[in-house]
This record gives structure tokens, C-alpha cells and sequence, in this order.
């Protein structure tokens, strides 16, 4: 929708207005995501700038897609996502921060609590990912590895 059959920018698309050209935030409906349970819709929001979407809910592979690849989705109230909605509709334009250890959007003089899960928002924080979090465990992956070789051997008696 925001691009035409040959990639060019459709005017009348508001992610392709001023000052929404310059969003890296899109707030968002009820289950987004349903229906993209691969990779490439996270991919292709990052592609296109977008770090961060907010909303009443996800769809739940999407969601676990997002953490793995960095892009943000905190939950919010219908309410708070509605107020939002207005405060970003303004032509002006608002800035919008999100403080995922605080768990808090701010926009302007609002400041709104979301919902994500610890992990989610460790993962965030650190930006790891569950490979890079498994290298911290090498040495106890690799200790019961050999443990699990030990008992494991047959004694073979000629």
C-alpha cells in the first residue's frame, strides 16, 4: 500500500507525508501480526525503518519473531493506544520515547505504562539473542556434553 507496482512512493500514504515520513514508531491494531508468523514482515519493518510498534496485542509468533530480531512491541490499553493515536495524529508532530526498562511511553506531557515479559524485555535491553544467550552457558553445554559421552560409552570385552 505505501509503494506502487514499480517500488516508487504513493503520495497519498501517510508513512510517505511529512512529518510521518520520518516514523520509526507505527502504533498499531488489535492482533497485529496475525498472518506473518515468518521472519520477513520483522525484516521488512526494519527495512523500512521501523523500530519499534505499539499496540493492544500481537499475534503471538510475530511477537516471539520481534524480540529475536530487536523490534519492539509494547502492549498497551486500548485507551492509552487511542490517546496515542491522537497525539501522533497531530501534523506538528509529537515525540514519542519509549523507555523499555521503565516499561513507560512518553509522548509530550503523557506518560503510559505497557506490558512485556522479562525475557523480552532482557533480550531488548541487552540485544541478544537465544543463540547469543546459550553461548553464555558453553561451558556447562560443554562439561555435560562430555558427561553425557562418560556414561554413555560401551566397554567393548574381546
Amino acid at each position: 500500500m505505501r509503494f506502487d507496482d514499480r517500488g516508487a512512493a504513493r503520495p497519498d500514504f501517510v508513512l510517505n507525508k511529512a512529518p510521518w515520513d520520518k516514523a520509526t514508531i507505527l502504533i498499531v491494531g488489535d492482533n497485529f501480526g496475525c498472518g506473518s508468523s515468518r521472519e520477513h514482515a520483522v525484516w521488512g519493518m526494519g527495512q523500512l525503518g521501523i523500530t519499534c510498534a505499539f499496540g493492544t496485542g500481537f499475534a503471538s509468533m510475530f511477537y516471539d519473531n520481534a524480540r529475536k530480531n530487536g523490534l519492539v512491541l509494547p502492549i498497551v490499553t486500548p485507551q492509552a493506544r487511542d490517546q496515542l493515536l491522537q497525539l501522533a495524529s497531530d501534523p506538528g508532530g509529537t515525540r514519542i520515547t519509549i523507555d523499555i526498562a521503565a516499561r513507560s511511553i512518553t509522548a509530550g506531557d503523557l506518560v503510559i505504562p505497557f506490558k512485556m515479559d522479562g525475557a523480552t524485555q532482557t533480550g531488548l535491553i541487552r540485544g541478544g539473542d537465544d543463540t547469543l544467550d546459550s553461548l553464555e552457558y558453553a561451558d556447562a553445554i560443554g562439561a555435560y556434553e562430555a558427561s553425557l559421552t562418560d556414561r554413555m560409552r560401551v566397554n567393548v570385552v574381546k
